[in-house]
């Protein structure tokens, strides 16, 4: 990166300085004497960046009733890419100039923050905050930035589609299992990436409903059951032979589920709620816990690896979505 030097020109500049959204003009500023008059020092940024992120989590953590065992912060690493900037820019890290004609430093593609490239270990210690202004769309985004944007444990689309079913759809032979019109589905798609409202009363059919759900889950980066936490779920699930086991065995299953983000925690502990309703009119709709699971399992995880037996990984998959299905209330106590 070509940086320019700012003891190069005795000429004093007029320079314009964005700082935290707002636009200042300053005095002339004399390169010579490093007379720069931001009131923005590497303390104040890191303070600033830190309370505004304390209080954002303290408001996402105040409506959580989970048991404190489980992760207490939805963390959310910066996603930093070399950037170039038009018009004088500054760190927001140590608050200095960025020097350069083009790629003068980093810009986090989640919540928007501008910092050196020397800077990126310090920024990193510091939590990300998505904004919708970055974020701009719902599919394919990871839980925990969609979980920060909404400030809530679920994601909105995932409450939105889930209340639609369980008012509409609970009845209906084969929820889940049977398709949706395909381009129906894209069009629900393309509204909530727009973040346009939804008018699902003009969807006269359950299944576009559920696949909209089913493809926001799929699509997810991590699924639900997040690469770090796969093995340890699955082996806690081969532990459990049946659905009788003891409960020392539930508790080792519901131990590993503490390996997952906040956010995959909650989702999953919702989801399993809203499975066992469906599972209760099965007499109806005949979605028993097998056929759920059938359904579900591919849709919650992947394997990390290819070194996975994928025969009995399947197994073992649809196994723990039964076990979710079925004991969701001792696995989440």
């Amino acid at each position: 990166m070509a940086n320019v030097n700012r003891h190069s020109s005795p000429d004093a500049k007029l320079l314009s300085v964005r700082s935290a959204g707002d636009v200042h003009e300053h005095k002339m500023l004399d390169p010579m004497k490093k007379s720069f008059t931001m009131d923005t020092t590497r303390e104040t940024y890191t303070r600033r960046f830190r309370r505004s992120v304390s209080d954002d989590l303290a408001s996402v953590s105040s409506s959580s009733s989970v048991d404190k065992t489980v992760p207490s912060l939805y963390h959310k690493c910066h996603k930093f890419e070399v950037h170039s900037y038009k018009g004088p820019h500054w760190c927001d890290m140590c608050g200095h100039f960025l020097w350069g004609l083009s790629q003068q430093g980093m810009k986090c593609q989640s919540c928007g923050i501008n910092i050196h490239k020397q800077c990126y270990s310090l920024a990193m210690e510091v939590q990300c905050v998505p904004t919708k202004k970055m974020i701009k769309q719902v599919f394919g985004v990871d839980l925990t930035t969609i979980a920060k944007m909404d400030g809530s444990e679920v994601p909105k689309l995932v409450k939105q589609c889930v209340e639609v079913i369980e008012e509409q759809g609970l009845y209906d032979e084969g929820i889940y299992r049977v398709s949706g019109n395909t381009s129906s589905v894209m069009e629900i798609k393309e509204k909530f990436n727009e973040g346009e409202a939804v008018d699902f009363s003009q969807y006269m059919d359950i299944n576009i409903m559920t696949g909209a759900l089913k493809m926001f889950l799929r699509e997810l980066p991590v699924p639900v059951i997040s690469f770090d936490a796969y093995t340890e779920v699955m082996r806690a699930t081969a532990l459990i032979e049946d659905i009788e086991d003891p409960k020392t065995n539930w508790k080792v299953l519901a131990n590993s589920l503490k390996f997952l983000p906040k956010a995959h925690y909650h989702l999953l502990r919702y989801l399993g709620q809203h499975l066992d309703r469906v599972v209760q009119n099965s007499s109806r709709n005949k979605m028993t816990p097998h056929n759920l699971a059938v359904v579900f399992a591919p849709t919650f995880m992947r394997a990390p690896s290819d070194n996975h037996a994928l025969m009995k990984d399947f197994s073992l998959q649809k196994h723990f979505v039964e076990c979710l299905i079925l004991k969701h209330s001792v696995l989440f106590e």
